[in-house]
C-alpha cells in the first residue's frame, strides 16, 4: 500500500530571439516528487521525496522561407542523495522543409538517449499526422529517428505519411504484456488521408 504525499516543482525560462530567424532557450526545472522508498520492506512503503532537476537547452534556426533546424540538448538528474540516484540526457536534430509554393512538406529527427532508469525518463514532443500528437516516453538507451510527409494530394485530399523507428542498446525485449516485442527495435507507420467534401 501507498501513503498520501504531495510534490512541487519550480521553472525558470529565457528565451533569446535576436531576429525573426533565430531562437534560444535555456529552461531550468527543479522539484521533489514522492516515491515509494525501494530499500524498505513494510506493509506500508514509507514515502520519500524523490528531487528532480532538469536542464534543456533549445536552438532554432530559419535557414530561408522553406527550411529550419531545429535542436535540443536535455540533461535530468534524480535523488541524487538517495539510493535511486539516477541521471538522463537526450539530445535531437530536427529538420523541417516546407516550400511556399509546393503542395508537400517534409520533417524529420535523429534523436539519441541515455538514462539510468525509468526515474530518469525524459519525454520529448513529436511531430505526427494530422490532428494526431506524441509525447513518448524515453529511458535506458537508444537512437530514435522518425520522418513525416504531407502532400496536398489536390485541393481536398491530403495524405499523411509518419514512419519511426527506435533501437535500443543491449535490449533483447521491449515492452511488456500485450505490447511487448521480441527484440532490440520497434517500428511504427502511420498513414492518414484527408479528404473535405
Amino acid at each position: 500500500m501507498n501513503k498520501v504525499s504531495s510534490g512541487a516543482d519550480y521553472l525558470m525560462q529565457l528565451t533569446y530571439r535576436p531576429g525573426k530567424l533565430l531562437e534560444l532557450y535555456c529552461r531550468f526545472v527543479t522539484g521533489t516528487k514522492p516515491n515509494n522508498d525501494i530499500a524498505a520492506f513494510a506493509v506500508l512503503s514509507p514515502v520519500v521525496q524523490l528531487q528532480r532537476q532538469n536542464w534543456r537547452t533549445q536552438f532554432s534556426f530559419k535557414i530561408n522561407e522553406a527550411m529550419e533546424l531545429r535542436s535540443r540538448i536535455e540533461l535530468c538528474w534524480v535523488g541524487a542523495k538517495t539510493a535511486q540516484k539516477e541521471q538522463g540526457f537526450l539530445i535531437y536534430q530536427d529538420f523541417f522543409y516546407k516550400p511556399p509554393l509546393k503542395p508537400w512538406a517534409i520533417n524529420m529527427r535523429l534523436q539519441y538517449f541515455e538514462t539510468g532508469g525509468y526515474n530518469s525518463r525524459l519525454y520529448a514532443f513529436e511531430t505526427d499526422v494530422l490532428f494526431s500528437y506524441a509525447v513518448p516516453v524515453f529511458f535506458d538507451k537508444g537512437i530514435k529517428y522518425y520522418v513525416n510527409i504531407n502532400c496536398d494530394i489536390t485541393k481536398k485530399t491530403s495524405l499523411w505519411i509518419k514512419w519511426a523507428q527506435v533501437f535500443y542498446n543491449g535490449k533483447t525485449l521491449i515492452g511488456s504484456g500485450l505490447d511487448e516485442i521480441n527484440g532490440a527495435s520497434k517500428s511504427e507507420i502511420k498513414f492518414q488521408l484527408l479528404k473535405i467534401f
